[in-house]
Order: C-alpha cells, then sequence, then structure tokens
C-alpha cells in the first residue's frame, strides 16, 4: 500500500522513509542518495509482520463465522479492524514510496500504480467468478454474484473492493503529497501533517454515517462505491499524516517505541470495546487500527521469528485468497449437511486460514505468480 503491494509485504525502513527533507543544494546528489537509501531502506520491522498476521486472520474470521453464538455484536463491523489497519498502512507507506522516487511524473506514477494494483484485481474478480462455477455443479450453491459494470469498482467477491479503493485513494494523493515533499521545509511539513491529521479525523467522524447511508441506498453498485471511498479515505490520509510527522521529525519513531505499553493497552481496549461489548463500532475500530499500527512500530526491538517474517510477507495475499477457502469450506460444510454452529465455524476458519497462508506463500514464491499479490 505504499503501494498496496509495498503495503502488504514490506515497510521502508528509515532510510528511505524517515530521512529529514534535504535542502535545494543537495539535489545533484539525489540518485546517489536514492540508490544509498534503497539499499539501506528494507530493513523490516518485526512487530508490523506480528499485527500483518493478525489482521489478516481477523479478515478470515469475518467472513467465515455465520453461527448466532459468534456472531453478537454486529458482526460486519469484526473484519473492518483489518481493513482499516491496512487502509492506515497504505496511506503511511505512500510517504515513502513518494520520497524514494524523486522527480516522478503522475502519468508514470498512474501508470505503474494500474499495473500493481489494478491488473492484479481484475486476475482475482476472473478467478472469483470461475471459483464459483464448480461451487454450484457439485454442491448447487448458486452464486449472488451478476455480471455487471460495477464490477469494474468492487470486484467479484465482497473483499476486492480494496485493490481499486488504494489505487484512486493513491492518485488522489499523489500531486498533492508531491508538492508538500519537493518544496516544503521540516517545520511546514509538520503542520501540514497535524492539518491533515485533523481533517481526516474530523471527515471520519463527519462522513462514516453518510458513507453508511451511501452503501445502503438503492442507487446501485456505483453508490457503494462510492461509499466506500467516503469511509475508508479519511483514515488514508491519516495515515499519509503519520508518515509525513515521521519524516520531519524522525525522533517521534523513538517515543513511538518507549510508548509501546502505551499502544498495546489502547489496541486491547478499543478491540475489546467493539469485539466484546459493541461500544463505538466505527471509533473503536479505526482506534483500535491505529493503536496496532502503532504497536508494530514500538515492537520493533524484538528479534522476528522466521515463520512469522514469512506469514507477516504474505498477509495481504491472504487477504486476496481466503475467499477460496472460505467458500469452498462452507459449501463443504452445508454438503454434508452441517448447519452453523460454533464449531464448524471453527474449522471453517482453520480450514481457510491454513489454506490461504499457503497458497499466498506458494504464490509469492513463484516468479510467474508472485506479481498477484501486490
Amino acid at each position: 500500500m505504499a503501494n498496496a503491494v509495498t503495503a502488504a509485504t514490506q515497510l521502508p525502513g528509515p532510510g528511505l522513509v524517515l530521512d529529514p527533507p534535504r535542502a535545494k543544494s543537495e539535489h545533484a546528489d539525489a540518485p546517489h542518495r536514492a540508490a544509498r537509501g534503497a539499499k539501506e531502506g528494507h530493513r523490516r520491522y518485526a512487530g508490523l509482520d506480528i499485527v500483518r498476521v493478525f489482521a489478516a486472520l481477523i479478515v478470515i474470521w469475518h467472513h467465515a463465522v455465520r453461527a448466532p453464538e459468534l456472531t453478537f455484536h454486529d458482526s460486519m463491523w469484526h473484519g473492518t479492524w483489518g481493513t482499516s489497519f491496512f487502509n492506515f498502512m497504505a496511506g503511511f507507506l505512500l510517504v515513502g514510496m513518494v520520497r524514494r522516487r524523486p522527480g516522478e511524473g503522475f502519468d508514470r506514477f498512474a501508470v505503474e500504480r494500474f499495473k500493481r494494483l489494478y491488473i492484479p484485481f481484475l486476475i482475482w474478480s476472473c478467478i472469483g467468478l470461475l471459483a464459483r462455477v464448480p461451487n454450484e455443479l457439485l454442491f448447487g450453491n448458486h452464486s449472488s454474484t451478476t455480471l455487471s459494470i460495477h464490477m469494474l469498482w468492487h470486484g467479484a467477491t465482497y473483499h476486492l473492493w480494496f485493490l481499486p479503493y488504494v489505487l484512486l485513494a493513491s492518485l488522489l494523493s499523489y500531486l498533492p503529497l508531491r508538492y508538500v515533499l519537493d518544496r516544503f521545509n521540516r517545520n511546514a511539513m509538520v503542520t501540514v501533517a497535524i492539518v491533515l491529521a485533523a481533517t481526516g479525523i474530523v471527515a471520519l467522524a463527519y462522513f462514516t454515517p453518510v458513507a453508511l447511508r451511501m452503501q445502503q441506498g438503492t442507487e446501485g453498485g456505483w453508490s457503494v462505491a462510492g461509499g466506500h471511498l467516503v469511509r475508508r479515505y479519511p483514515l488514508f490520509l491519516v495515515g499519509i499524516s503519520f508518515g509525513l510527522l515521521i519524516l520531519a521529525v524522525p525522533a517521534v519513531l523513538a517515543w513511538v517505541r518507549r510508548l509501546f505499553p502505551l499502544w498495546f493497552g489502547t489496541a486491547m481496549v478499543a478491540i475489546t470495546m467493539r469485539q466484546v461489548f459493541g461500544l463505538y463500532p466505527s471509533v473503536t475500530v479505526r482506534v483500535g487500527a491505529i493503536s496496532a499500527f502503532l504497536l508494530g512500530l514500538g515492537m520493533d526491538r524484538f528479534q522476528e521469528p522466521p515463520l512469522l517474517a514469512r506469514l507477516g510477507r504474505c498477509s495481504f495475499g491472504v487477504y486476496l485468497c481466503h475467499f477460496l477457502f472460505v467458500e469452498g469450506g462452507i459449501s463443504i460444510a452445508r454438503a454434508a449437511g452441517f448447519t452453523p454452529a460454533w464449531w464448524v465455524d471453527l474449522g471453517i476458519f482453520t480450514f481457510a486460514a491454513v489454506g490461504a497462508f499457503t497458497l499466498a506463500i506458494v504464490l509469492r514464491r513463484n516468479r510467474i505468480t508472485a506479481w498477484l499479490i501486490p
């Protein structure tokens, strides 16, 4: 999501994101610095790998559970924690990506984003349509998907809308972000970050109800698509503001690490308020997502287990392919005569989690299919 692609697999390190703004006199050495930054800036953040895995599992859980015992407190909000986490990370990482590409024009940026986000979106939509054929023939489960022009935005399954959304959000943000990074000094950048964060927070409070009405209306698929943009983009802007703040004031990252217990406590309280008590869903979901992201940054001091490193790099691939295993598991359970129950849902969740992570790892390790996982 700096690249939605990079967003899910790799976080630029300090050499790419945290350098203070350069003076104009330094521009002549930009190519050498860029090469140095590319070499030094791929250090991974162990904590974010852990949080990414958890976010992917939350999304699978959201789509797998059907039993009344597991769907209390309006379960439609359960999966939005993971989506909000990836959304915030996308805005944050966009700052580092634009910073690493000085002088890149909008046309080149747009073409590259289209190839890395929208082409995989089209492929996964086709896979989603084809996967429903054996589901209908073998198990008799009629698909609710109907072919329409609106699929060009929200795809053939319930979650693929995120790729076109990140594409559009990145395009909307690119030119203003490029101007700020090229023209503003450190103090001005901090001011922009504060204003942008305040704007995003106010927009979250005001536009979320508007977006929900759009998505629940009868205007058709474009209304649903517009609702996604209106509802999610403010958090994307808050992610950009945090990226600008760390870029202008690198010491902020040290404070994020020192306040590790605060982010852990805030994330746990927010998620508990939402998942257990069903309180203030639109607020607690976003607060939990941002706190979890800061928690991941604050855990950078820990040694990352190799297994978590591999799973973390594939987490967005899990987000994209998990529907194959969720829908397959549900179809198998129906064919076997099982009615929705907590133990059936746990079985479907386990099957989907193991299958999705395995497939994402296989796809990512193959040169031919790696580009399917942005």
